[in-house]
């Protein structure tokens, strides 16, 4: 699912106050079903402002108990399966790599994200889209 809304701004403030994430990813395996909430990004802001946005929907998403359930609903996911969430900045590899603010933002957004998977055990990652093997995985560089 393509912006998928995770908070409303009825205040008045219109559009401006919303939060949703870019994607919400549902993948299949052996070892069980696995949500990706992703921020994309291409060539806007840098990967510290991409983390914290991904962390702020992150915390959207796993307060809000009928969000998990959103597939099953959908009939995308079996009743009763096992869900995970991750959280994915997912952006092409030139993007953390970019001379500037992107590469000097790339070192603290890595130690956030490791910080928050030590500490409160929630999985979030700075991603890859690889348009030529049509696949994502996690940002070695």
């Amino acid at each position: 699912m393509d912006a998928f809304p995770l908070a409303c701004d009825f205040a008045g403030g219109g559009r401006r106050g919303n939060v949703e994430a870019d994607l919400l990813l549902l993948s299949g395996s052996s070892d069980g079903y696995r949500l990706a909430l992703c921020e994309v990004k291409a060539n806007a802001d840098d990967p510290w402002f991409a983390a914290v946005e991904s962390l702020r929907q992150m915390r959207l998403f796993l307060a809000n108990p009928g969000a998990c359930k959103v597939m099953v609903e959908r009939g995308m996911q079996p009743a009763g399966s096992t869900l995970s969430v991750t959280g994915l900045v997912l952006a092409p590899a030139d993007y953390y790599r970019a001379r500037g603010k992107k590469c000097n933002a790339l070192a603290p957004a890595r130690l956030l994200f490791h910080q928050v998977r030590k500490r409160f055990e929630v999985d979030m990652r700075l991603a890859v889209w690889d348009a030529a093997e049509d696949s994502i995985h996690e940002f070695e560089g």
